[in-house]
């Protein structure tokens, strides 16, 4: 297959997690498609982290590449983009510490990947990304399939639904060259919520994003994920949320700076509609409630779901 012969690029984010490291670890080694190699950040561990690694690296010194570093990121994105700037492949996906790929991750992305290209003109940005099990810290199956488990819809991809939320869980992802190229103009870190979701943004404006429509990872669920998955028809949830409205306003008004960032990065690329669509939503927390209200309407920043909505409407 043509596919064998291309090489995909994985990136590790590290800290603290000797526990699940070995398994992940394992279930890269154990993919389908054999052509890969790792490259490793590790955030400074203070457990066993870089020993496993190391040993790892010995005994795959062809596939694993650690790089060493000289700061503290304190955070998965600056971890992420840290290994977005030290890396060079044709294809890269993204990997968390603690979870478990399924066998065939690595070759239902790419399969994909390779759809999506071939339906674009040549150097179109790219990103694909899948569905995931969702599982507790023994692997035991919490839900089938996350955008179900979170009420999401993995058709929401245009550049005013991921203004608003993201649909794209980083650690199934996968971004060709080009989409890395164009991510990496970034000016400024501060302002980006996560590193998945710049790629999706920048993904929706200039290129292309494809969808697996199956599982392709373990996601663990153990208490100290980055982001984790959260049961959104839940009650329980659901009360929580109304209950800590302000929540739900900071992380509105997060998504707009967001946005600003993304308008200054960019805006000299944006035309028409789109460029008018980033500016309005960067805008948005400078109108008073009921123009805000208005914008959200007319250019439809809303969230999927009827709860989100509301939540919106009230609390936004």
């Amino acid at each position: 297959m043509i596919q064998d012969n291309i090489k995909v690029t994985i990136l590790l984010a590290t800290y603290n997690c000797e526990k699940f490291l070995r398994t992940q670890l394992d279930s890269i080694i154990y993919q389908t498609h054999t052509n890969w190699e790792l490259i490793v950040s590790d955030d400074s561990s203070s457990d066993k982290t870089t020993d496993i690694l190391n040993e790892y690296k010995l005994k795959y010194p062809e596939k694993i590449y650690i790089l060493n570093n000289e700061k503290r990121f304190g955070n998965a994105r600056d971890n992420f983009f840290h290994l977005l700037e030290n890396c060079i492949g044709s294809y890269i996906m993204f990997c968390d510490h603690d979870d478990k790929w399924l066998p065939k991750k690595i070759e239902l992305t790419l399969a994909k990947m390779l759809e999506t290209e071939a339906k674009q003109p040549p150097c179109t940005p790219v990103m694909v990304h899948t569905d995931l099990n969702v599982v507790d810290g023994e692997l035991n199956m919490i839900a089938s399939s996350l955008m179900k488990f979170q009420d999401i819809s993995p058709e929401r991809i245009k550049l005013n639904n991921l203004l608003v939320q993201n649909v794209i869980t980083g650690c199934t992802v996968m971004i060709n060259k080009e989409l890395k190229e164009v991510g990496m103009q970034v000016k400024s870190y501060k302002d980006v919520l996560m590193h998945d979701w710049w790629l999706a943004l920048a993904a929706s404006a200039f290129g292309a994003i494809g969808f697996v429509n199956e599982p392709t990872i373990m996601y663990r669920q153990h208490g100290n994920n980055s982001v984790g998955a959260k049961n959104t028809k839940n009650i329980g949830y659901i009360l929580n949320k109304m209950i800590k409205n302000d929540e739900i306003k900071v992380s509105l008004y997060k998504t707009t700076l967001q946005a600003g960032e993304f308008y200054s990065t960019y805006s000299n690329r944006l035309s028409g509609y789109v460029s008018e669509t980033v500016y309005e939503y960067s805008k948005l927390y400078e109108k008073g409630k009921m123009k805000r209200i208005a914008s959200v309407f007319k250019y439809n920043f809303f969230k999927y779901g009827f709860a989100r909505k509301a939540a919106q409407i009230i609390w936004g």
